[in-house]
């Protein structure tokens, strides 16, 4: 079904007259950014395994031999998944065999994926800008299409498409992004990780049952959209929702905070400074990170960040004086140099709590290749404008410091007073990240006004 959902709203712009209403449920809007290659950095190794899977449903020659060949699993032990079914009907079965058939010439996705990383890259097969739902937007606003648009802060970044489209298309949305695991059917919060799914709106039985309430206010009542669109979000660490009609909301601000000596993380500059930090290339955010557990049908979880730390370039916060609701797009801009000739930035805005314990909130990475921007950068709203261009590329030149901004994916999340905001740094996520910097990489980076964290909260 993902392909399904991914596709959706370009068919809402095609002006089919038949098509009245569509729900974009867990998919991207600009699969480069929010996927393949957030922040430019390549994930296409967890691509594989996905691929090569549904190749095998279509009985696809060598897809078992190399999904054996990623997984390093013998091939006759690897289970096979269950067939595909067809329609129902008579003529189902025969459908089904001439789908497939179609499927048989379709493009190695994965041997592509180093073929094209930057956002205009094209090649026979696979063309961001083309496939892209957010190339379908200006024809499904002219549609006047309903979308009923639905994602989880955690799942890969989809959240961040979500609020693109909301804030840049005309469409009639219903947007709603929760602590979710991909498709919906697991609980990803990680202030609360024992909290359970049960609870409206979170429960499965709930998102479908307005997901069947949307369809039939438009297919059975002949309904029409009328109001404003709506962006309705879970809050981590509260179980609370709210609504709204404008992203940002009217009371969302920006709060700067510095990355300081002695690893502080304060609010008011100190004096300009360096720290360097040799790259720990075997740093990794799991197994089941937000990016892997798309493919593992369960949450995304980040066990063990206290020890993870260890290894990084952390900037902890003293006690908070009062609960800080965080909302949007955290921005890390930050003076760097590395000692190679290309390398990436991995940043992670965490929650330590009185006992020490560490949290995951989100995260932002950059290749520095891509460190143009387009314009300012909006924590409450979009984040940083950056096109991922080829044409855009600057050069990175060993020990010549780089001025980056890096926006970290979307969150609404609240540190409770007397918790610390951590800001932690890696040069690799060994995960599923392709490794872009030198084997023994050496990061000098400039403290003071040159390096800081602007975080969106709100204020209501």
């Amino acid at each position: 079904m993902s392909g399904y959902r991914c596709s959706a709203p370009r068919w809402a712009g095609l002006g089919h007259a038949h098509l009245v209403a569509v729900a974009a449920l867990f998919s991207p809007h600009d699969p480069y950014r929010e996927l393949f290659y957030p922040g430019g950095c390549g994930t296409g190794g967890r691509y594989a395994r996905w691929m090569y899977e549904s190749q095998l449903k279509d009985g696809v020659a060598g897809a078992l031999g190399r999904l054996a060949a990623i997984t390093g699993q013998p091939a006759e032990t690897i289970a096979l998944p269950s067939p595909v079914k067809p329609v129902d009907g008579p003529d189902g079965p025969a459908l089904l065999d001439a789908a497939i058939a179609e499927h048989q010439p379709n493009a190695d996705g994965h041997a592509l994926m180093g073929r094209v990383p930057f956002r205009d890259d094209r090649v026979a097969g696979l063309d961001w800008e083309a496939t892209a739902p957010a190339a379908s937007g200006p024809a499904l606003a002219s549609s006047g299409v309903p979308m009923l648009v639905r994602a989880g802060w955690l799942d890969g970044g989809f959240a961040a498409g979500a609020l693109a489209r909301f804030v840049t298309r005309a469409s009639h949305q219903q947007v709603e992004i929760g602590p979710w695991g991909h498709g919906g059917g697991s609980f990803a919060d990680t202030l609360r990780p024992s909290g359970a799914a049960e609870h409206d709106p979170l429960s499965p039985g709930s998102q479908d049952r307005r997901l069947v309430e949307f369809f039939a206010r438009y297919l059975e009542r002949n309904g029409k959209p009328g109001g404003p669109s709506t962006l309705t979000f879970g809050t981590l660490g509260t179980g609370a929702w709210q609504a709204v009609t404008s992203w940002p909301p009217a009371d969302a601000g920006t709060q700067r905070w510095y990355l300081g000596p002695m690893a502080g993380l304060t609010r008011e500059a100190g004096a300009a400074r360096t720290v360097t930090h040799r790259v720990d290339v075997t740093t990794s955010t799991g197994a089941a990170n937000r990016w892997l557990a798309i493919d593992l049908g369960r949450a995304p979880a980040y066990p063990d960040r206290k020890h993870a730390d260890d290894s990084l370039l952390t900037f902890t916060s003293g006690p908070l004086p009062a609960d800080v609701h965080v909302l949007g797009f955290p921005v890390v801009t930050m003076r760097l140099a590395t000692s190679g000739t290309d390398g990436a930035v991995y940043v992670y805005l965490e929650d330590v709590d009185p006992g020490g314990d560490v949290s995951y909130l989100t995260e932002g990475c950059l290749r520095f290749l891509h460190r143009r921007t387009t314009g300012s950068a909006e924590p409450a709203r979009l984040g940083v404008p950056r096109t991922f261009a080829r044409s855009d590329a600057l050069r990175v030149v060993p020990g010549n410091p780089m001025g980056l901004t890096v926006p970290l994916l979307p969150v609404s999340a609240v540190i409770p007073a007397g918790h610390r905001v951590r800001v932690a740094m890696a040069g690799h996520d060994a995960s599923c990240f392709t490794r872009y910097g030198p084997a023994e990489e050496i990061f000098t980076l400039r403290l003071g006004r040159d390096s800081r964290l602007d975080l969106p909260v709100r204020y209501g």
